[in-house]
């Protein structure tokens, strides 16, 4: 009995002992089941790397990001659109152009983390807060990756105890540089009716905004030049500077209101004996701007402008174009926009008519983005 008592602690410490020896043999394995899985740091495998809110990683290439959304071209799901917010983690091995607030621009590698953009450059890491990148480009800045733009066309034919045909068309161009933005953007509407031309309007601009910081900015030179052969008018030009600000700049809403000063150009088809058939004067133009995706695949944009004669404040002319448009489509979109115009004080003909103060379309088209 007394050896058994002798031999227990003995085989105890070597049971011990054992166990030990295998925990340490096996602690390499089990704490790599147990770590989560990262990616590695930027190095040579040129690829991007993002971690969303579920802690999930995905591969592949970052497109752009902008007005705090984050186009991604992944390895296996093709093209991802994320908002910013939901970016936990970035991690790029690629050279990309990172602009940040205060006209801060860095190209290099760049990681994402806790609120910090590390970016990597001729060999030294610079650091910004998350919240002041405004904007990724692909590479080391390619004009073609500041481009972007939207074509509608739009198109209504009737047959029968009435012939018409209605024919619309929206082209917007933008480039979007690290502190700058330049828009084109043109509408055009024309039609017949029985024969003859019952529609026949244009509206082309062209305006260079500059960033003084994320939400505000100036625009030191926008130009407008419009005509209506049914408003009796031959051309209306205005040359315009303007402030603006973003009341909200986030992804899946923009909204910004401008206003500004400028020279106003009129002429006119035709006027009564005795008066002049070209105006100059000055303008105030305010100026509003929204575009929202409400739920997924679904963007309304509203733009509005409105010219006031100086001195003669009283005449106004009222610009307004709503686009609703359905997404994802493969290769198209679906749009549908209402356009608004009103002239407060319409010009005579040289016949006496005077032509109506508001014109309202609605047209029904295709869209293609690129």
């Amino acid at each position: 009995m007394s050896n058994q008592r002798s031999i227990l602690p003995a085989f105890h410490a070597l049971l011990r002992l054992i166990c030990l020896a295998a925990l340490l043999v096996h602690a390499p394995a089990l704490a790599q089941k147990t770590a989560p899985w990262a990616p590695p740091v930027p190095g040579p495998s040129k690829k991007d790397w993002i971690q969303l809110p579920s802690g999930e990683w995905l591969a592949g290439e970052i497109e752009f990001l902008r007005n705090e959304e984050m186009e991604f071209d992944s390895d296996e799901l093709e093209l991802l659109t994320f908002d910013w917010a939901d970016i936990r983690v970035l991690r790029s091995s690629r050279t990309l152009t990172y602009a940040f607030t205060g006209k801060r621009v860095a190209v290099g590698t760049a990681t994402m983390q806790d609120s910090v953009v590390r970016v990597l450059e001729n060999g030294t890491t610079r650091e910004f807060r998350r919240r002041d990148l405004l904007s990724i480009v692909e590479g080391g800045g390619k004009e073609i990756d500041y481009w972007s733009g939207k074509l509608s066309f739009g198109l209504i034919t009737r047959s029968g105890n009435t012939d018409q045909t209605d024919a619309n068309s929206i082209g917007s161009l933008r480039r979007d540089g690290t502190i700058t933005r330049f828009d084109l953007r043109y509408e055009g509407n024309v039609g017949e009716l029985e024969g003859t031309e019952s529609i026949n309007n244009h509206l082309a601009g062209a305006k260079f905004d500059v960033f003084l910081s994320r939400l505000l900015f100036v625009t030191p030179l926008a130009v407008q030049v419009q005509a209506d052969r049914f408003q009796n008018l031959d051309h209306r030009t205005t040359v315009a500077l303007s402030l603006g600000y973003y009341l909200a700049r986030r992804s899946g809403l923009e909204c910004f209101v401008a206003g500004g000063g400028g020279y106003l150009s009129t002429r006119y088809r035709s006027v009564e004996p005795g008066e002049d058939i070209e105006t100059n004067s000055g303008a105030l133009i305010p100026a509003f701007s929204l575009e929202w995706d409400p739920v997924t695949d679904l963007t309304i944009e509203l733009k509005y402008n409105a010219t006031m004669e100086v001195p003669d404040v009283e005449n106004w002319v009222h610009h307004l174009v709503g686009v609703l448009t359905l997404e994802n489509l493969r290769i198209v979109d679906l749009d549908t926009s209402i356009t608004w115009d009103r002239v407060a004080k319409p010009v005579p003909r040289s016949d006496g008519s005077i032509p109506d103060s508001d014109d309202l379309r609605t047209t029904f088209g295709i869209g293609i983005d690129f």
